[in-house]
């Protein structure tokens, strides 16, 4: 990479020496990768235009465990308030963006009431005022965003 060139932040890039080296399996989501190789170092930079951090096997059994105790935990709730303070909730919500691929893929294949969760945790709301309220429509705005920014 050269000197006047930014690094880009890890796992976005990853900077491989030797020339028998090959490329690893990356932790990116996204809809453009490449790689750069630079002959005078030898060394090859692997790029993601988007940059979206793939959830680890982990992530996933840790989101699907606090998923189904705070959909067990709320099914016959009538309070959207104690819902959304639920202990279950509130860790998805700490999991941070990491989390946002799983939640849309919930969401896509199952439903439910992750509105709340996806604007805290995006800080954006796709939702065109004349959806609120609109479960249908509120969910398929969300999954275009997913779509549009690499998630799903």
């Amino acid at each position: 990479m050269s000197m006047d060139t930014p690094p880009l932040p890890e796992p976005v890039s990853a900077r491989l020496s030797g020339a028998q080296t090959s490329a690893p399996q990356t932790l990116t989501m996204g809809v453009a990768r490449f790689s750069i190789f630079d002959r005078d170092t030898n060394t090859v930079t692997l790029m993601s235009s988007i940059g979206v951090q793939a959830p680890t096997h982990n992530d996933e059994l840790k989101f699907q465990r606090l998923a189904s105790q705070w959909l067990k935990d709320t099914l016959l709730s009538s309070s959207v308030t104690r819902d959304h303070a639920h202990p279950a909730h509130l860790a998805i919500l700490a999991m941070g963006k990491i989390a946002l691929p799983l939640i849309l893929k919930e969401l896509q294949q199952n439903g439910g009431h992750w509105f709340l969760a996806l604007r805290l945790i995006s800080d954006e709301n796709p939702v065109p005022a004349e959806h609120a309220g609109r479960i249908k429509e509120m969910r398929e705005d969300w999954i275009t965003w997913g779509r549009q920014h690499g998630y799903l």
